[in-house]
């Protein structure tokens, strides 16, 4: 992997591909050399900041190309970032950016945390394109300083800080280079990729890495990533060659055409996040036009840790990335004979440092590996909680979890945060999260069962809703809260989760007591389709109907072309039932009309 670290790879890209396209978004397109010029415009003003070398900076940024430029400026001055989404709750980004005590937040006006004590904001709208600019630090030659701290779901009741070092950045590069990529390249342009994930978590890294290589990242705006068919035109425009997708959201896009379009296709699609379900995995091995990889690996693991092709009949991880040991254990810690079932931990070059302020959290999960034969690479095993076994072909198959953890949407969730949120209310006596499928098995959401005797159900439900919104990013809070008086157990003292669901359904079907006539019909059909669901109860929010932050974006997006308005997404927070919401809509199109 060599000294240096993960910028001085990009400069010497951007030096080879100048005049080649870098970056694309809603707000226009870099070059290379311009895009390098804009990181050290970035990097000057944060060294201006005097944040010391080996310090943090965090991202409190839209999904622009500057966003990208920040995240490069912060590795040429040797700095390591901290990313959080625009969208994240004030409570929660104010709480993580005091755990990774940063010492700078670049914004751009989208968001921002409360003011922190001694924590300094600079905003880059302000940051002018100076016709000299100032000289930008020359980056760090140690592989092993920090190159970005991400915060993910915590069992403690608070999100836990995973700390990745550049060494693990650039292998990841170096490894999906031979294993994804060499066989696509085109020698009159780089490949030209998506960035859709929120720079919040470790999905976008990978996109970022491909910079290194001379390829067009387009920056996917909400209203795109959100909406299959807006993000299928998207990617037809742009004669995208690579997706990089959920398995949830690559459902909804092969039912919309991916597959099928009559004069475009991708080459590949990188699909990552959660489990593909082996219908949807079939359908991608008989694809003619585009090839597509499985991906796996926890943010513990710099990104991925394997890859497969999608092929044959059966999903599975593939084999493990380069410098990279994947073991199958049992409970003593011993290896598994292949065929059996057993823990998975993951060994080498990317591998995390460990927790960010969490000795104890950290020698739980990053143990000494009996297993390196004296190799320092893999000195140090993850255990990563997911169940596995090794196939006859060697390639690794995933078997679940040996805990709660959910995986929803390519978001990673610890149902146990959320309980200590909804248990610090004193009419809580208890709580469970579970995930919920809709009737016909297409979509998820997450569903908490409390248990109160002194509060009316829906006063709670709605009061822990917005007490859940102040403290958790969209895709943790629930989208139905069921209050019961106990919590059903087995014979064995367990949760018995056959019996929550049938007070689920019993909780749901009580509520369906109100008519939808002389709700606009057009708005029905757009709810019902986005919601995927067949009855809309007229007293339910979205969000109790299964809605989320995206499915949100793309109603709002629906809505506002079939009838020609412009409603913020903000309506659905304030009129979140479908009655409510029809007022406010007939109030816009009354409005307009007026004009």
């Amino acid at each position: 992997m060599g000294a240096g670290n993960t910028y001085a790879l990009f400069a010497a890209s951007a030096e080879r591909h100048a005049e080649r396209l870098a970056v694309v978004d809603r707000r226009g397109r870099w070059t290379y050399a311009e895009l390098a010029r804009r990181v050290d415009e970035v990097a000057a003003a944060i060294a201006a900041q005097d944040v010391s070398p080996g310090g943090r900076v965090g991202l409190l940024l839209e999904r622009t190309g500057d966003a990208v430029a920040a995240m490069l400026a912060a590795w040429k001055c040797g700095i390591a970032y901290v990313p959080l989404d625009a969208a994240t709750p004030p409570a929660r980004a104010e709480a993580v950016l005091r755990s990774s005590a940063v010492q700078l937040v670049l914004t751009d006006g989208a968001a921002g945390p409360a003011q922190l004590d001694g924590v300094r904001a600079l905003d880059l709208r302000g940051l002018s394109a100076a016709a000299d600019p100032a000289p930008a630090p020359a980056p760090p030659t140690s592989a092993d300083e920090l190159a970005y701290v991400i915060y993910t779901s915590g069992t403690t009741g608070r999100p836990k800080g995973v700390m990745i070092e550049h060494r693990s950045v650039m292998n990841l590069a170096e490894a999906h280079r031979e294993r994804i990529y060499r066989g696509f390249l085109r020698e009159d342009r780089g490949l030209r990729g998506t960035l859709g994930a929120s720079f919040a978590f470790d999905g976008a890294v990978e996109r970022l890495l491909t910079l290194l290589s001379g390829h067009t990242l387009f920056v996917v705006a909400d209203e795109e990533r959100t909406d299959p068919e807006r993000y299928l035109a998207f990617a037809v425009e742009h004669d995208l060659d690579v997706l990089d997708l959920t398995p949830a959201f690559l459902r909804s896009l092969v039912r919309c055409g991916l597959l099928s379009h009559a004069t475009w296709a991708p080459r590949l699609a990188i699909v990552g996040g959660e489990a593909i379900p082996e219908p949807l995995w079939r359908e991608l091995a008989a694809a003619s036009r585009t090839t597509f990889y499985n991906v796996y690996g926890p943010t513990e693991t710099t990104v991925n840790a394997s890859v497969a092709r999608i092929e044959g009949d059966r999903p599975h991880l593939g084999y493990a990335l380069a410098n990279t040991r994947v073991y199958v254990l049992d409970e003593a810690g011993s290896q598994v004979p292949d065929g059996e079932e057993g823990e998975l931990y993951v060994a080498g070059a990317g591998v995390a440092r460990g927790y960010d302020e969490m000795p104890e959290l950290t020698a739980e999960k990053f143990r000494p590996n009996p297993f390196a034969d004296g190799d320092p690479l893999y000195a140090v095993m993850y255990a990563t909680g997911d169940l596995g076994r090794v196939r006859p072909d060697g390639a690794l198959e995933f078997r679940g979890r040996t805990d709660e953890q959910i995986k929803l949407r390519g978001f990673r969730i610890e149902p146990e945060e959320i309980t200590r949120l909804l248990c610090a209310r004193p009419d809580v006596e208890d709580a469970v999260v579970r995930v919920r499928a809709s009737a016909d098995g297409e979509h998820q959401r997450l569903v908490a069962y409390v248990v109160s005797e002194t509060t009316p159900q829906r006063e709670l439900s709605d009061e822990l809703r917005a007490l859940l919104r102040e403290q958790l990013p969209d895709y943790m809070v629930p989208g139905r809260i069921v209050v019961v008086e106990r919590l059903p157990l087995t014979g064995t003292g367990k949760i018995d989760d056959g019996a929550l669901a049938a007070l689920d359904e019993q909780d749901e079907g009580g509520r369906m007591n109100g008519s939808l006539d002389g709700i606009t019909p057009e708005l029905v059909t757009i709810w019902q389709e986005v919601l995927a669901a067949g009855d809309i109860d007229p007293h339910a929010s979205f969000f109790e109907l299964g809605g989320h932050s995206l499915s949100a974006v793309a109603m709002i997006g629906r809505v506002n072309e079939a009838f020609d308005v412009e409603l913020p997404i903000a309506t659905v927070f304030t009129a979140p039932t479908i009655t409510s919401f029809d007022e406010a809509l007939r109030e816009a199109r009354q409005e307009l009309a007026s004009r």
